[in-house]
């Protein structure tokens, strides 16, 4: 709900009300895309790139930072990083529009590919024609 709101506010130009860092739960929709980073070479080893699932957004959002600026305050993501359990992610089709229910987290480590994160307890394709 308040993820609805967020992208309902985007689109209508009012204020946007951003969403919260986990562990508050979301359920935002969007398009699975798989997205392959550049190759990468360390000396003279070649690795080749890293693919990464995606959820992206048809409108941006904004993730409230914490006031002791601990957690950063993120605006215009359209893109978020799927990770989550193994069944979960194994379950996602890529190119469908799904509703991602789970918690964001922002980037930590060197396989974070965007800025934030939905750590996705479930993906469930969306029901587009009922909205």
């Amino acid at each position: 709900m308040l993820a609805s709101l967020a992208v309902a506010a985007a689109l209508t130009g009012a204020p946007e009300r951003c969403l919260d860092y986990g562990p508050h739960e979301v359920v935002l929709q969007g398009r699975l895309e798989e997205r392959v980073t550049g190759p990468t070479s360390r000396g003279t080893t070649q690795r080749p790139g890293v693919s990464y699932l995606v959820l992206a957004l048809d409108a941006p959002v904004c993730v409230a930072g914490n006031p002791r600026g601990l957690i950063r305050h993120e605006e215009g993501l359209t893109v978020l990083q799927v990770s989550g359990d193994p069944e979960v992610i194994a379950q996602a089709r890529v190119g469908r529009i799904v509703e991602a229910r789970g918690y964001l987290y922002h980037r930590r480590l060197s396989q974070h590919f965007t800025r934030v994160l939905i750590h996705a307890t479930q993906l469930d394709q969306a029901d587009i024609f009922s909205k």
